[in-house]
């Protein structure tokens, strides 16, 4: 994840940050599913070294820069804190119930259920409701209109919760 963090920073504004979202929301899940049914040890270093390299497109670097390309600077915290929400009440809820089906169900399943959980999450979420450019949607960053308070502006703010949801399947579960 560290070394991916390092990357994301100049492929975020090389490529098109939706593409690379989606991308990741495809094979993350995957990647993390593939962990349920391996059992050799290098096929599980590999996958998570993948998984590493992928989080960051679909993970807190990836909707601040979203973030910070919507909202100018006086409502850039607010936007924030309201996407961080989402990891803390998915961790509320997911560790529970990653308790609670390995548990029942065995980690195999668990993580079959996080992963399908995830593909659920993430990619409606970034094919659907991520736009990252906002100048197209009539928002300017020099305060004479805010995103908070523009049509559109509730779908961006579900969009980081959701994103910050599904990071917790992933990141706080595993």
């Amino acid at each position: 994840y560290m070394v991916g963090s390092v990357m994301s920073g100049k492929l975020f504004r090389k490529y098109d940050l939706k593409k690379l979202m989606v991308i990741s929301a495809i094979f993350i899940p995957l990647l993390f599913f593939s962990l349920s049914i391996t059992n050799s040890l290098l096929v599980f270093y590999i996958v998570f070294i993948l998984i590493g390299f992928m989080m960051p497109y679909v993970s807190f670097a990836s909707y601040s820069v979203l973030i910070h390309d919507w909202f100018e600077d006086r409502n850039e915290g607010t936007a924030v804190g309201i996407a961080f929400m989402g990891s803390g009440i998915g961790g509320m809820i997911l560790n529970v119930l990653t308790a609670h089906w390995i548990d029942t169900y065995g980690y195999q399943a668990a993580i079959r259920f996080l992963s399908i959980l995830l593909l659920v999450v993430a990619i409606p979420v970034t094919l659907f409701l991520v736009k990252p450019n906002h100048e197209n949607y009539g928002v300017k960053k020099d305060g004479s209109s805010s995103a908070l308070f523009i049509p559109g502006t509730g779908r961006l703010m579900l969009i980081a919760f959701l994103i910050g949801f599904g990071i917790t399947i992933m990141s706080q579960t595993m």
